[in-house]
């Protein structure tokens, strides 16, 4: 869970990132397609491209996919946690601050910091289905 807290401040341009990727591939694998078709040596080199480039295709666009439902399942998470909750989470995964900063930032002592922390990612792991 907390793995999915850190990667969040940088989920959005990783989903930029697939989708300009997928946006790519396209124009290739439609361009190779007509090249390959006029080619002197036949299909064979065309099938092995189209397959080389389908694949990757649909690796991108699972992990894109992927990459959307954990944004979409970490958003609606946060729509149910409390303002302490979400100070913590702004202030741990996205600032990266030590636990003791956190705690003196919320005004707790570290002990009821970590109890705090615990409880909010048990919450946001119910809330991840997949």
């Amino acid at each position: 869970m907390e793995d999915i807290l850190y990667s969040c401040c940088t989920l959005d341009r990783d989903i930029a990132e697939l989708e300009q990727e997928l946006n790519d591939m396209m124009p290739n694998f439609t361009t190779s397609v007509i090249i390959f078709n006029h080619n002197a040596q036949g299909g064979q080199g065309s099938k092995q491209e189209r397959m080389v480039v389908s694949r990757q295709y649909e690796r991108v666009s699972r992990k894109l996919d992927k990459l959307k439902r954990i944004r979409a399942a970490v958003n609606e998470a946060r729509e149910n946690l409390t303002y302490r909750e979400l100070t913590i989470i702004e202030l741990k995964y996205d600032l990266m601050m030590q636990h003791q900063q956190v705690a003196k930032q919320i005004g707790v002592t570290v002990q009821h910091y970590m109890r705090i922390r615990n409880a909010m990612l048990d919450k946001m792991f119910s809330y991840l289905t997949w």
